[in-house]
């Protein structure tokens, strides 16, 4: 994770700092109906996390990687962790390549292979809301799983992201100076 400042890092290396940043976020979400509240965290927080992950897209799409945020976008929204197997041979919008075996994720398809990507963007950018739901369940039974449980699902998520992240943009990049090429060579011949 070499694009994540070591502030961030040592969050996501510490499960106790991850917890505790959790209960932060989850207090302060319980009294703020916003995700970017007036709440300006002074140490690493799940808030900076959360933020991070938007800058990363927001410079995919300002380097011109549109399909990249737009997917990021269409996860956001999506109602569940579950994604729609697409139908018949689809075109990867990450990879360029044909495959049967895409998800259909919002307006466009993605291979299989970046299915877990997918939910774990999925899982850390509806945190907010599974929480809330969580608890809310909670408080009307006796808990079943300790919140700890959750915090590492989510830490782990966190990390995973982020280093797919790196690698995504790499395979992504190539996939697009492959096809400028090929673009470039078709045209000059």
């Amino acid at each position: 994770m070499e694009c994540v400042s070591t502030i961030y890092q040592k969050i996501l290396n510490d499960t106790e700092a991850f917890s505790l940043a959790m209960d932060v976020f989850i207090n302060t979400q319980a009294m703020s109906n916003s995700l970017h509240s007036k709440y300006k965290p002074c140490v690493p927080s799940i808030v900076g996390l959360l933020t991070l992950i938007d800058i990363v897209f927001d410079m995919f799409r300002d380097v011109g990687l549109h399909v990249v945020y737009e997917v990021f976008e269409a996860i956001k929204c999506h109602p569940t962790i579950e994604f729609e197997k697409a139908k018949g041979w689809k075109l990867c919008c990450f990879s360029k390549l044909p495959s049967p075996e895409c998800l259909q994720v919002g307006h466009k398809t993605v291979h299989v292979r970046y299915m877990k990507l997918l939910q774990c963007l999925w899982l850390t950018t509806n945190i907010c809301e599974l929480e809330r739901t969580r608890r809310s369940t909670v408080s009307h039974r006796v808990p079943t799983t300790r919140p700890s449980l959750h915090y590492e699902l989510y830490r782990r998520s966190f990390c995973f992201v982020l280093r797919e992240l790196e690698r995504l943009y790499e395979d992504v990049v190539t996939q697009e100076k492959a096809t400028s090429t090929r673009r470039w060579t078709m045209k000059n011949t």
